[in-house]
């Protein structure tokens, strides 16, 4: 099982330091990487994705902080402790990465896949949603029905104009960073695992999204690409399917 390891969830599995500052998805994502570390999957990742979560890594504490996603008493000390908090998250980052390969991809040919098949896929997915909400004119042969008819066309498209508020194109289309990262997915899928079940890891809509209006997207990717895009905890419990890794059952005496 070879599992590519995206930015999120390597933040995720960075931001703990002694049940005081914790990611909501630590455990998860630490768990995935705790599988690559000790061999019950491939870990895999790019310098550009390490590059990245470095560059979010304190972005991502301090959202962490702020969010209340952490276990503390005084947050004023938090914040005055940040360095000291700041390099123990970094080190758990390297220690994450330490455990990956990072492997070797051809830049070209991932901008080839982003402009030619990741982007164009997105496009399509956002066009989809727009079209499958796009009201229609009621048909009738009534007269007596012209003016409901009407009325029903009027009052759909004042929804669907205020749905088009909400799902702008950034919704559904991640921006070129990401883009990016799943055209990297696909190059190191088609050079190297070609036969290999091959996983994204996750905690990004735009990859795994579950609700309106990302629901789409992962089954997608899997169609055209035969990539999985799954959340740590899926991950988890797949490896565990194939592995045999149950907990045993206790035995009454």
């Amino acid at each position: 099982m070879i599992v590519f390891f995206e930015v999120s969830v390597l933040l995720a599995a960075s931001i703990f330091v002694t049940k005081t500052i914790e990611h909501k998805k630590y455990s998860e994502s630490k768990g995935l990487v705790n599988k690559s570390k000790n061999g019950k999957i491939r870990g895999i990742t790019s310098f550009a994705i390490e590059k990245e979560a470095e560059r979010m890594l304190e972005t991502a504490l301090k959202r962490t902080i702020e969010d209340g996603e952490t276990i503390f008493i005084d947050r004023k000390t938090i914040f005055e402790q940040l360095s000291t908090i700041l390099d123990t998250v970094q080190r758990n980052l390297n220690d994450s990465i330490a455990s990956l390969d990072r492997l070797k991809i051809n830049q070209q040919e991932v901008t080839e896949i982003t402009d030619k098949e990741v982007y164009p896929m997105y496009e399509k997915l956002y066009t989809a949603k727009i079209e499958a909400k796009k009201p229609t004119m009621p048909f009738t042969t009534s007269r007596k029905f012209i003016g409901v008819a009407r009325d029903v066309y009027r009052e759909s498209t004042v929804r669907f104009r205020g749905l088009m508020k909400q799902l702008d194109k950034k919704s559904i289309v991640p921006d070129e960073k990401d883009l990016r990262i799943l055209a990297e997915a696909i190059s190191l899928k088609r050079n190297n695992f070609k036969k290999d079940t091959f996983y994204i890891a996750s905690l990004d809509n735009h990859f795994c999204g579950k609700r309106e209006p990302y629901e789409a997207i992962p089954g997608e990717i899997e169609r055209k690409f035969e990539i999985k895009c799954r959340l740590p905890i899926e991950i988890l419990a797949n490896i565990e399917t194939e592995l045999g890794e149950f907990p045993k059952a206790k035995v009454k005496v």
